[in-house]
């Protein structure tokens, strides 16, 4: 994504949803957006790949009652460790992590199943 104000209003975006800061582009190694648990990169693309959509559709109609799809890709490399990376929706994470829905997004507020609650951790101490 070559257009900065494009990628600087996805940050920002990214941000107020996941209740965290965007950070400035000033040189340097570090993340995009900060949260009190989460150093999150922010990648927008015009398309992402068909094949990830239909894994994401797949993991949705799989997904039964009280269940969160997920897609799990793995990079497999002889002799090599297998690197995985856990792809979930922005609505799930949501659900899961609380955050915030501004109104300026694209998400629309009754995508987000349940109630939008809690902060890193808070679950872990009750």
């Amino acid at each position: 994504m070559k257009n900065r104000r494009t990628w600087k209003r996805h940050e920002s975006e990214v941000a107020a949803l996941m209740g965290g800061k965007r950070q400035p582009c000033t040189g340097g190694h570090h993340a995009d957006v900060l949260t009190p648990c989460f150093a999150v990169e922010c990648k927008a693309r015009t398309r992402l790949p068909e094949w990830l959509k239909d894994a994401m559709a797949q993991a949705v109609r799989s997904a039964t009652e009280g269940r969160t799809p997920l897609v799990v890709l793995t990079e497999v490399q002889q002799g090599r460790r297998a690197e995985r990376f856990v792809l979930i929706r922005m609505a799930d994470w949501l659900d899961w992590h609380g955050g915030n829905i501004p109104a300026t997004t694209n998400i629309r507020q009754d995508s987000i199943p349940g109630a939008i609650t809690g902060h890193c951790g808070e679950e872990a101490d009750k």
